[in-house]
Formats: C-alpha cells, structure tokens, sequence
C-alpha cells in the first residue's frame, strides 16, 4: 500500500505539471495568479501553495500506517479519519466565526461522540490496534490542515485552477521526497503493475481534488459542511472493505459508524 501511494503521488505531480502548462495558455488567469501570488508573504506562499499537497501526502501515509498496523478495522478506522470535519468547524467558528444551526451543532455532537466510542473500541486492546488508532488521529488532523489551508487560500484569491495545480504538484514533490527516502532502505522492488494501478489511482484522486477546490472556492457554503459531505466517504470505505476484504466487525462498532454517519449528514445540513 505504501508503495502504491507514493507511485499515485508522483504522478499526481506529473498531472500536476502538465495541468500548469495548459494553464499558461489561459494568460489572463495565469496573470491574475502571478499577481496575487506576488503580493503574498513568504510564509504566506509555503502556506497556500504547497502545505495543501504536503498535508495530504501526510495524511495518505499516516492513514496507511493505519492500515498495515490493523486490517481488520481498516475500514471502521477511516471512519475517524474522516471525523476531521470536527477540526474544520471550529477553526472556522473561530477564524470567520462561521455559525451553524442547532442541526448542525448536534450533528457535530453525534460525530464527536461516534468517533469517541469507535475509537474506543477500534481494532483491539493490543498494542497494534491502539497505535493504528494513534495513526488514524495524525491522519484526521493532517487532513484537516489540508481542508483549511485550501479553504484559506481560496479566500485569499486563488483560483480552483491553481489551487489544483499547485496541490498536485507538492503532492509530486512530497512522494518523490517519501520514494527516495523508501528507496535509501532498500524496500522497493519494481512492478509494472504498480505503474499501472498507480496511474489509475492517480487519475481518480485527482479528479477529486479537482472536485475539492472547486467546493472550497465557494464563498458563501460554510467549509465544515463542505467538509463534511467530503468526510462521509468513510460509509463508503467501510462498505468496500466488507466486500473486497471480507471483514466482519461487531455490531458496536457498526452502530457508532452509524451515528458518525448521520452526525456528518445533519452538520450538513445548511439553515
């Protein structure tokens, strides 16, 4: 898995550099660009450009630590994973003092709650389900940063173009970064197939990261609902890992994936 997800990241940067130099055939966007990102600080160019794409890369390693440390739970860890909206909602009530309904508010009260009971008694006692749930946590809150970063530099006036383009392209060079570090310990064996799956992998998650920066850059949608509906995709990694791996889960755990899943519709819930 590890493996897979550097080769789809590499890729990406490669998507990622292409998509810029059809992008600099749109000069009027591509000017407006160059003159935002000019006017920003430096730390404000690390912050909107590449901390998006290095983020995730992040959270995509942390998530498959997860899942090397504990199969079985794999798909009900997601679940936690995919929790970040928490995160988002306050650091937005906080930063542009978003206001969410009394629906909403329960809905983030039932997700927190889910997440509290699943992690409980995610995995197992062990030492190894313990620590993929450690995993799980560092993943929710990287992906978190990659939500509000992408969020805040959309508001900051980049385009979903260039939010695409650079984030693809730090996930690139993040992968490459991982890649060279796995090749110097000498756990890689070449495989066409990887090259394959990775490409295809690649294209998909690309696609939705085109979809996510499309969403971010609407201003008048609060971002923990965007948030959200984004993190609801553990009901469908839950669902996938039944059927390709076959894995029953006690009915507890089922249940608080329940309540998670309902939470994240009703913070959806606008008005």
């Amino acid at each position: 898995p590890m493996m897979l997800l550097l080769g789809k990241s590499i890729v990406i940067g490669i998507i990622g550099v292409v998509a810029s130099s059809d992008l600099l055939g749109h000069v009027k966007e591509y000017e407006s660009a160059y003159d935002i990102f000019r006017k920003w600080s430096i730390g404000e160019r690390i912050l909107y450009s590449l901390v998006p794409g290095f983020s995730q890369v992040s959270y995509e390693i942390l998530a498959s630590m997860a899942y090397l440390e504990d199969v079985e739970s794999a798909g009900v860890n997601s679940a936690i994973i995919c929790a970040y909206p928490i995160l988002v909602a306050f650091f937005f009530y906080w930063y542009l003092a978003e206001q969410f309904t009394c629906t909403q508010w329960s809905g983030l009260a039932m997700t927190v709650g889910g997440t509290i009971i699943l992690g409980s008694m995610s995995g197992s006692t062990s030492d190894s389900g313990l620590l993929a749930v450690v995993w799980s946590l560092a993943s929710m809150l990287m992906v978190a940063v990659c939500a509000i970063t992408i969020r805040v530099s959309s508001l900051a006036g980049w385009s979903e173009n260039m939010c695409m383009v650079s984030r693809c392209i730090a996930i690139g060079i993040g992968g490459m970064l991982m890649l060279t570090l796995e090749l110097s310990r000498g756990s890689w064996l070449f495989d066409w197939d990887l090259l394959v799956w990775a490409t295809l992998v690649a294209t998909i998650d690309c696609l939705g990261i085109y979809a996510g920066c499309r969403a971010y850059s609407c201003p008048k949608v609060r971002t923990a609902c965007i948030s959200a509906i984004l993190g609801s995709a553990s009901l469908v990694n839950l669902a996938l890992n039944i059927v390709l791996l076959g894995t029953v889960q006690p009915m507890l755990k089922y249940v608080s994936m329940g309540v998670i899943v309902l939470g994240v519709v009703l913070l959806a819930v606008v008005g």
